[in-house]
């Protein structure tokens, strides 16, 4: 037997629960959640690209009969590597099941291009894209005239101060039509493998830009 406040509880029995007690909030242990641990998502392979003429009759065809005539006419060893196609705004991009199959797709990308004629087969790059703030849109030329920068020109530049060509490479709409002050924001993407070698500053058509490395990843 035991004596709690004055009363007899049998030695198997607990005290009666007060309020007290019953609205004591719960140690943190218990409270506390296990982090919910997530496997991190499977990059996608990347693809093979078929470029194609603006009037390839594929554009208009359905993807699925592009892939009906990859399989009629290659070996099923190179098609059975096919997950999809799917249509893109330079042609049509050959989707595979997994990384070695996109091996296999590259390999055999002469082959693709006989089956899909007028087609250039290109491997899917990881794109490293830059946003450079302050570019100039227009300089004094030698005989005084002024000289539009124009995205070719800038392209052609980066080149020339880099070593590195973009593969793509724009003036942002929003900043090129609001700034008011000759300079604008230059987008450009380079090779993901060459992101490492593009400085922290260029000269670039007269005037000293930083080019912030808080780069994004884009295929």
């Amino acid at each position: 037997m035991r004596l709690y406040s004055g009363y007899i509880y049998p030695a198997s029995a607990r005290p009666p629960q007060t309020f007290a007690t019953a609205t004591a909030p719960k140690s943190n242990s218990q409270n506390i959640r296990k982090p919910h641990n997530t496997s991190p998502k499977p990059e996608r392979p990347l693809r093979l690209f078929l470029r194609l003429p603006t009037d390839h009759p594929a554009r208009h065809a359905s993807p699925h009969a592009a892939l009906q005539k990859l399989r009629s006419s290659l070996d099923p060893a190179v098609t059975d590597t096919i997950k999809e196609i799917q249509h893109i705004p330079t042609g049509l991009a050959i989707g595979p099941k997994d990384a070695q199959g996109g091996q296999v797709l590259l390999n055999r990308k002469e082959e693709i291009q006989q089956v899909i004629q007028g087609s250039n087969a290109e491997s899917e790059q990881k794109w490293a894209i830059f946003v450079i703030p302050g570019a100039i849109k227009q300089y004094m030329g030698y005989d005084g005239s002024a000289v539009t920068v124009s995205e070719q020109a800038a392209k052609e530049e980066f080149k020339l101060q880099t070593g590195t060509s973009p593969l793509k490479l724009h003036w942002s709409r929003k900043s090129h039509l609001s700034n008011t002050d000759n300079t604008a924001t230059i987008i450009l993407a380079v090779p993901e493998a060459a992101a490492p070698r593009i400085p922290h500053w260029i000269h670039f058509f007269g005037k000293n830009l930083r080019i912030p490395q808080d780069m994004h990843s884009t295929t």
